[in-house]
């Protein structure tokens, strides 16, 4: 589920959501999650709070990011960037595993793409949102709508290689991209788990890093390539018929996300 409000930050959102009362629509003016999201991200002070939604707000204009979920993304692009939209977990948070390890980003980086490349990264964390906001009006099959506003993450890296992500574009292009969650996805994870992590992903973890918020952080947990010890670790958070067989679970033919 989701953590609620407690009783000191309900009169917060109260004082938040008359700050953007003339800014918002009314479905996110009345959801009292979603205001919630900023305000934690901003450690419960509504003025920075609603600095950064209305930042966030500029930039989903200027990039006209309303628009990106109607757009066509070249094929060769959406197969770069593979993933399994799988189930949910034990708190009914939906689960996205992706095979991180087997993308190759640097070949259209090389070839100046990309634009295409983050365009398609924030059309996937548009997808995510959707997919919150529709639990949350329907729920989920045979099940009565119900407050979720977090995904969990299996980031695999097995045939992770220092060729791949460890030169200038690629580096560039991921902390653009985390620069885009942090600053306007906030408070979506609830958690995520590196497994199969080689020792190399330490030194781009530890680049990355600084760029994260500390709530973040504090929900990634990283493994290397020790089955035992991280799908020990997949299993308290995801039952294994929500999982594929390559995590340990029971699932044939997870459903693809392109």
């Amino acid at each position: 589920m989701v953590e609620p409000p407690t009783e000191s930050e309900k009169p917060l959102i109260v004082q938040f959501r008359d700050m953007m009362r003339d800014e918002l629509d009314e479905e996110r003016l009345s959801s009292d999650m979603y205001l919630l999201r900023w305000l934690r991200a901003r450690e419960m002070n509504p003025q920075k709070a609603a600095l950064m939604l209305r930042t966030s707000m500029k930039w989903r204009q200027e990039n006209k990011v309303d628009q990106v979920l109607h757009e066509i993304i070249d094929q060769d692009i959406s197969d770069l960037i593979g993933g399994f939209f799988q189930a949910f977990d034990k708190f009914g948070r939906p689960v996205v595993a992706l095979p991180g390890g087997e993308w190759d980003v640097r070949k259209p980086l090389d070839d100046g793409r990309k634009p295409e490349l983050i365009r398609f990264l924030i059309m996937s964390l548009e997808i995510f949102e959707e997919t919150l906001k529709m639990i949350y009006k329907y729920g989920y099959p045979n099940q009565t709508p119900m407050i979720i506003t977090k995904f969990t993450v299996i980031f695999d890296l097995k045939h992770f290689t220092y060729a791949k992500f460890a030169h200038k574009r690629s580096v560039e292009a991921l902390l653009d991209l985390v620069k885009i969650y942090e600053a306007n996805y906030p408070e979506t994870l609830g958690r995520c788990l590196i497994i199969n992590s080689p020792r190399i992903f330490s030194m781009l973890f530890a680049i990355v890093k600084p760029f994260l918020s500390e709530n973040t952080v504090n929900k990634i947990s990283i493994f290397d390539s020790n089955e035992a010890n991280w799908k020990k670790a997949v299993e308290e958070v995801i039952d294994p018929s929500q999982l594929p067989i390559r995590y340990g679970g029971r699932v044939e033919n997870p459903a693809l996300m392109d």
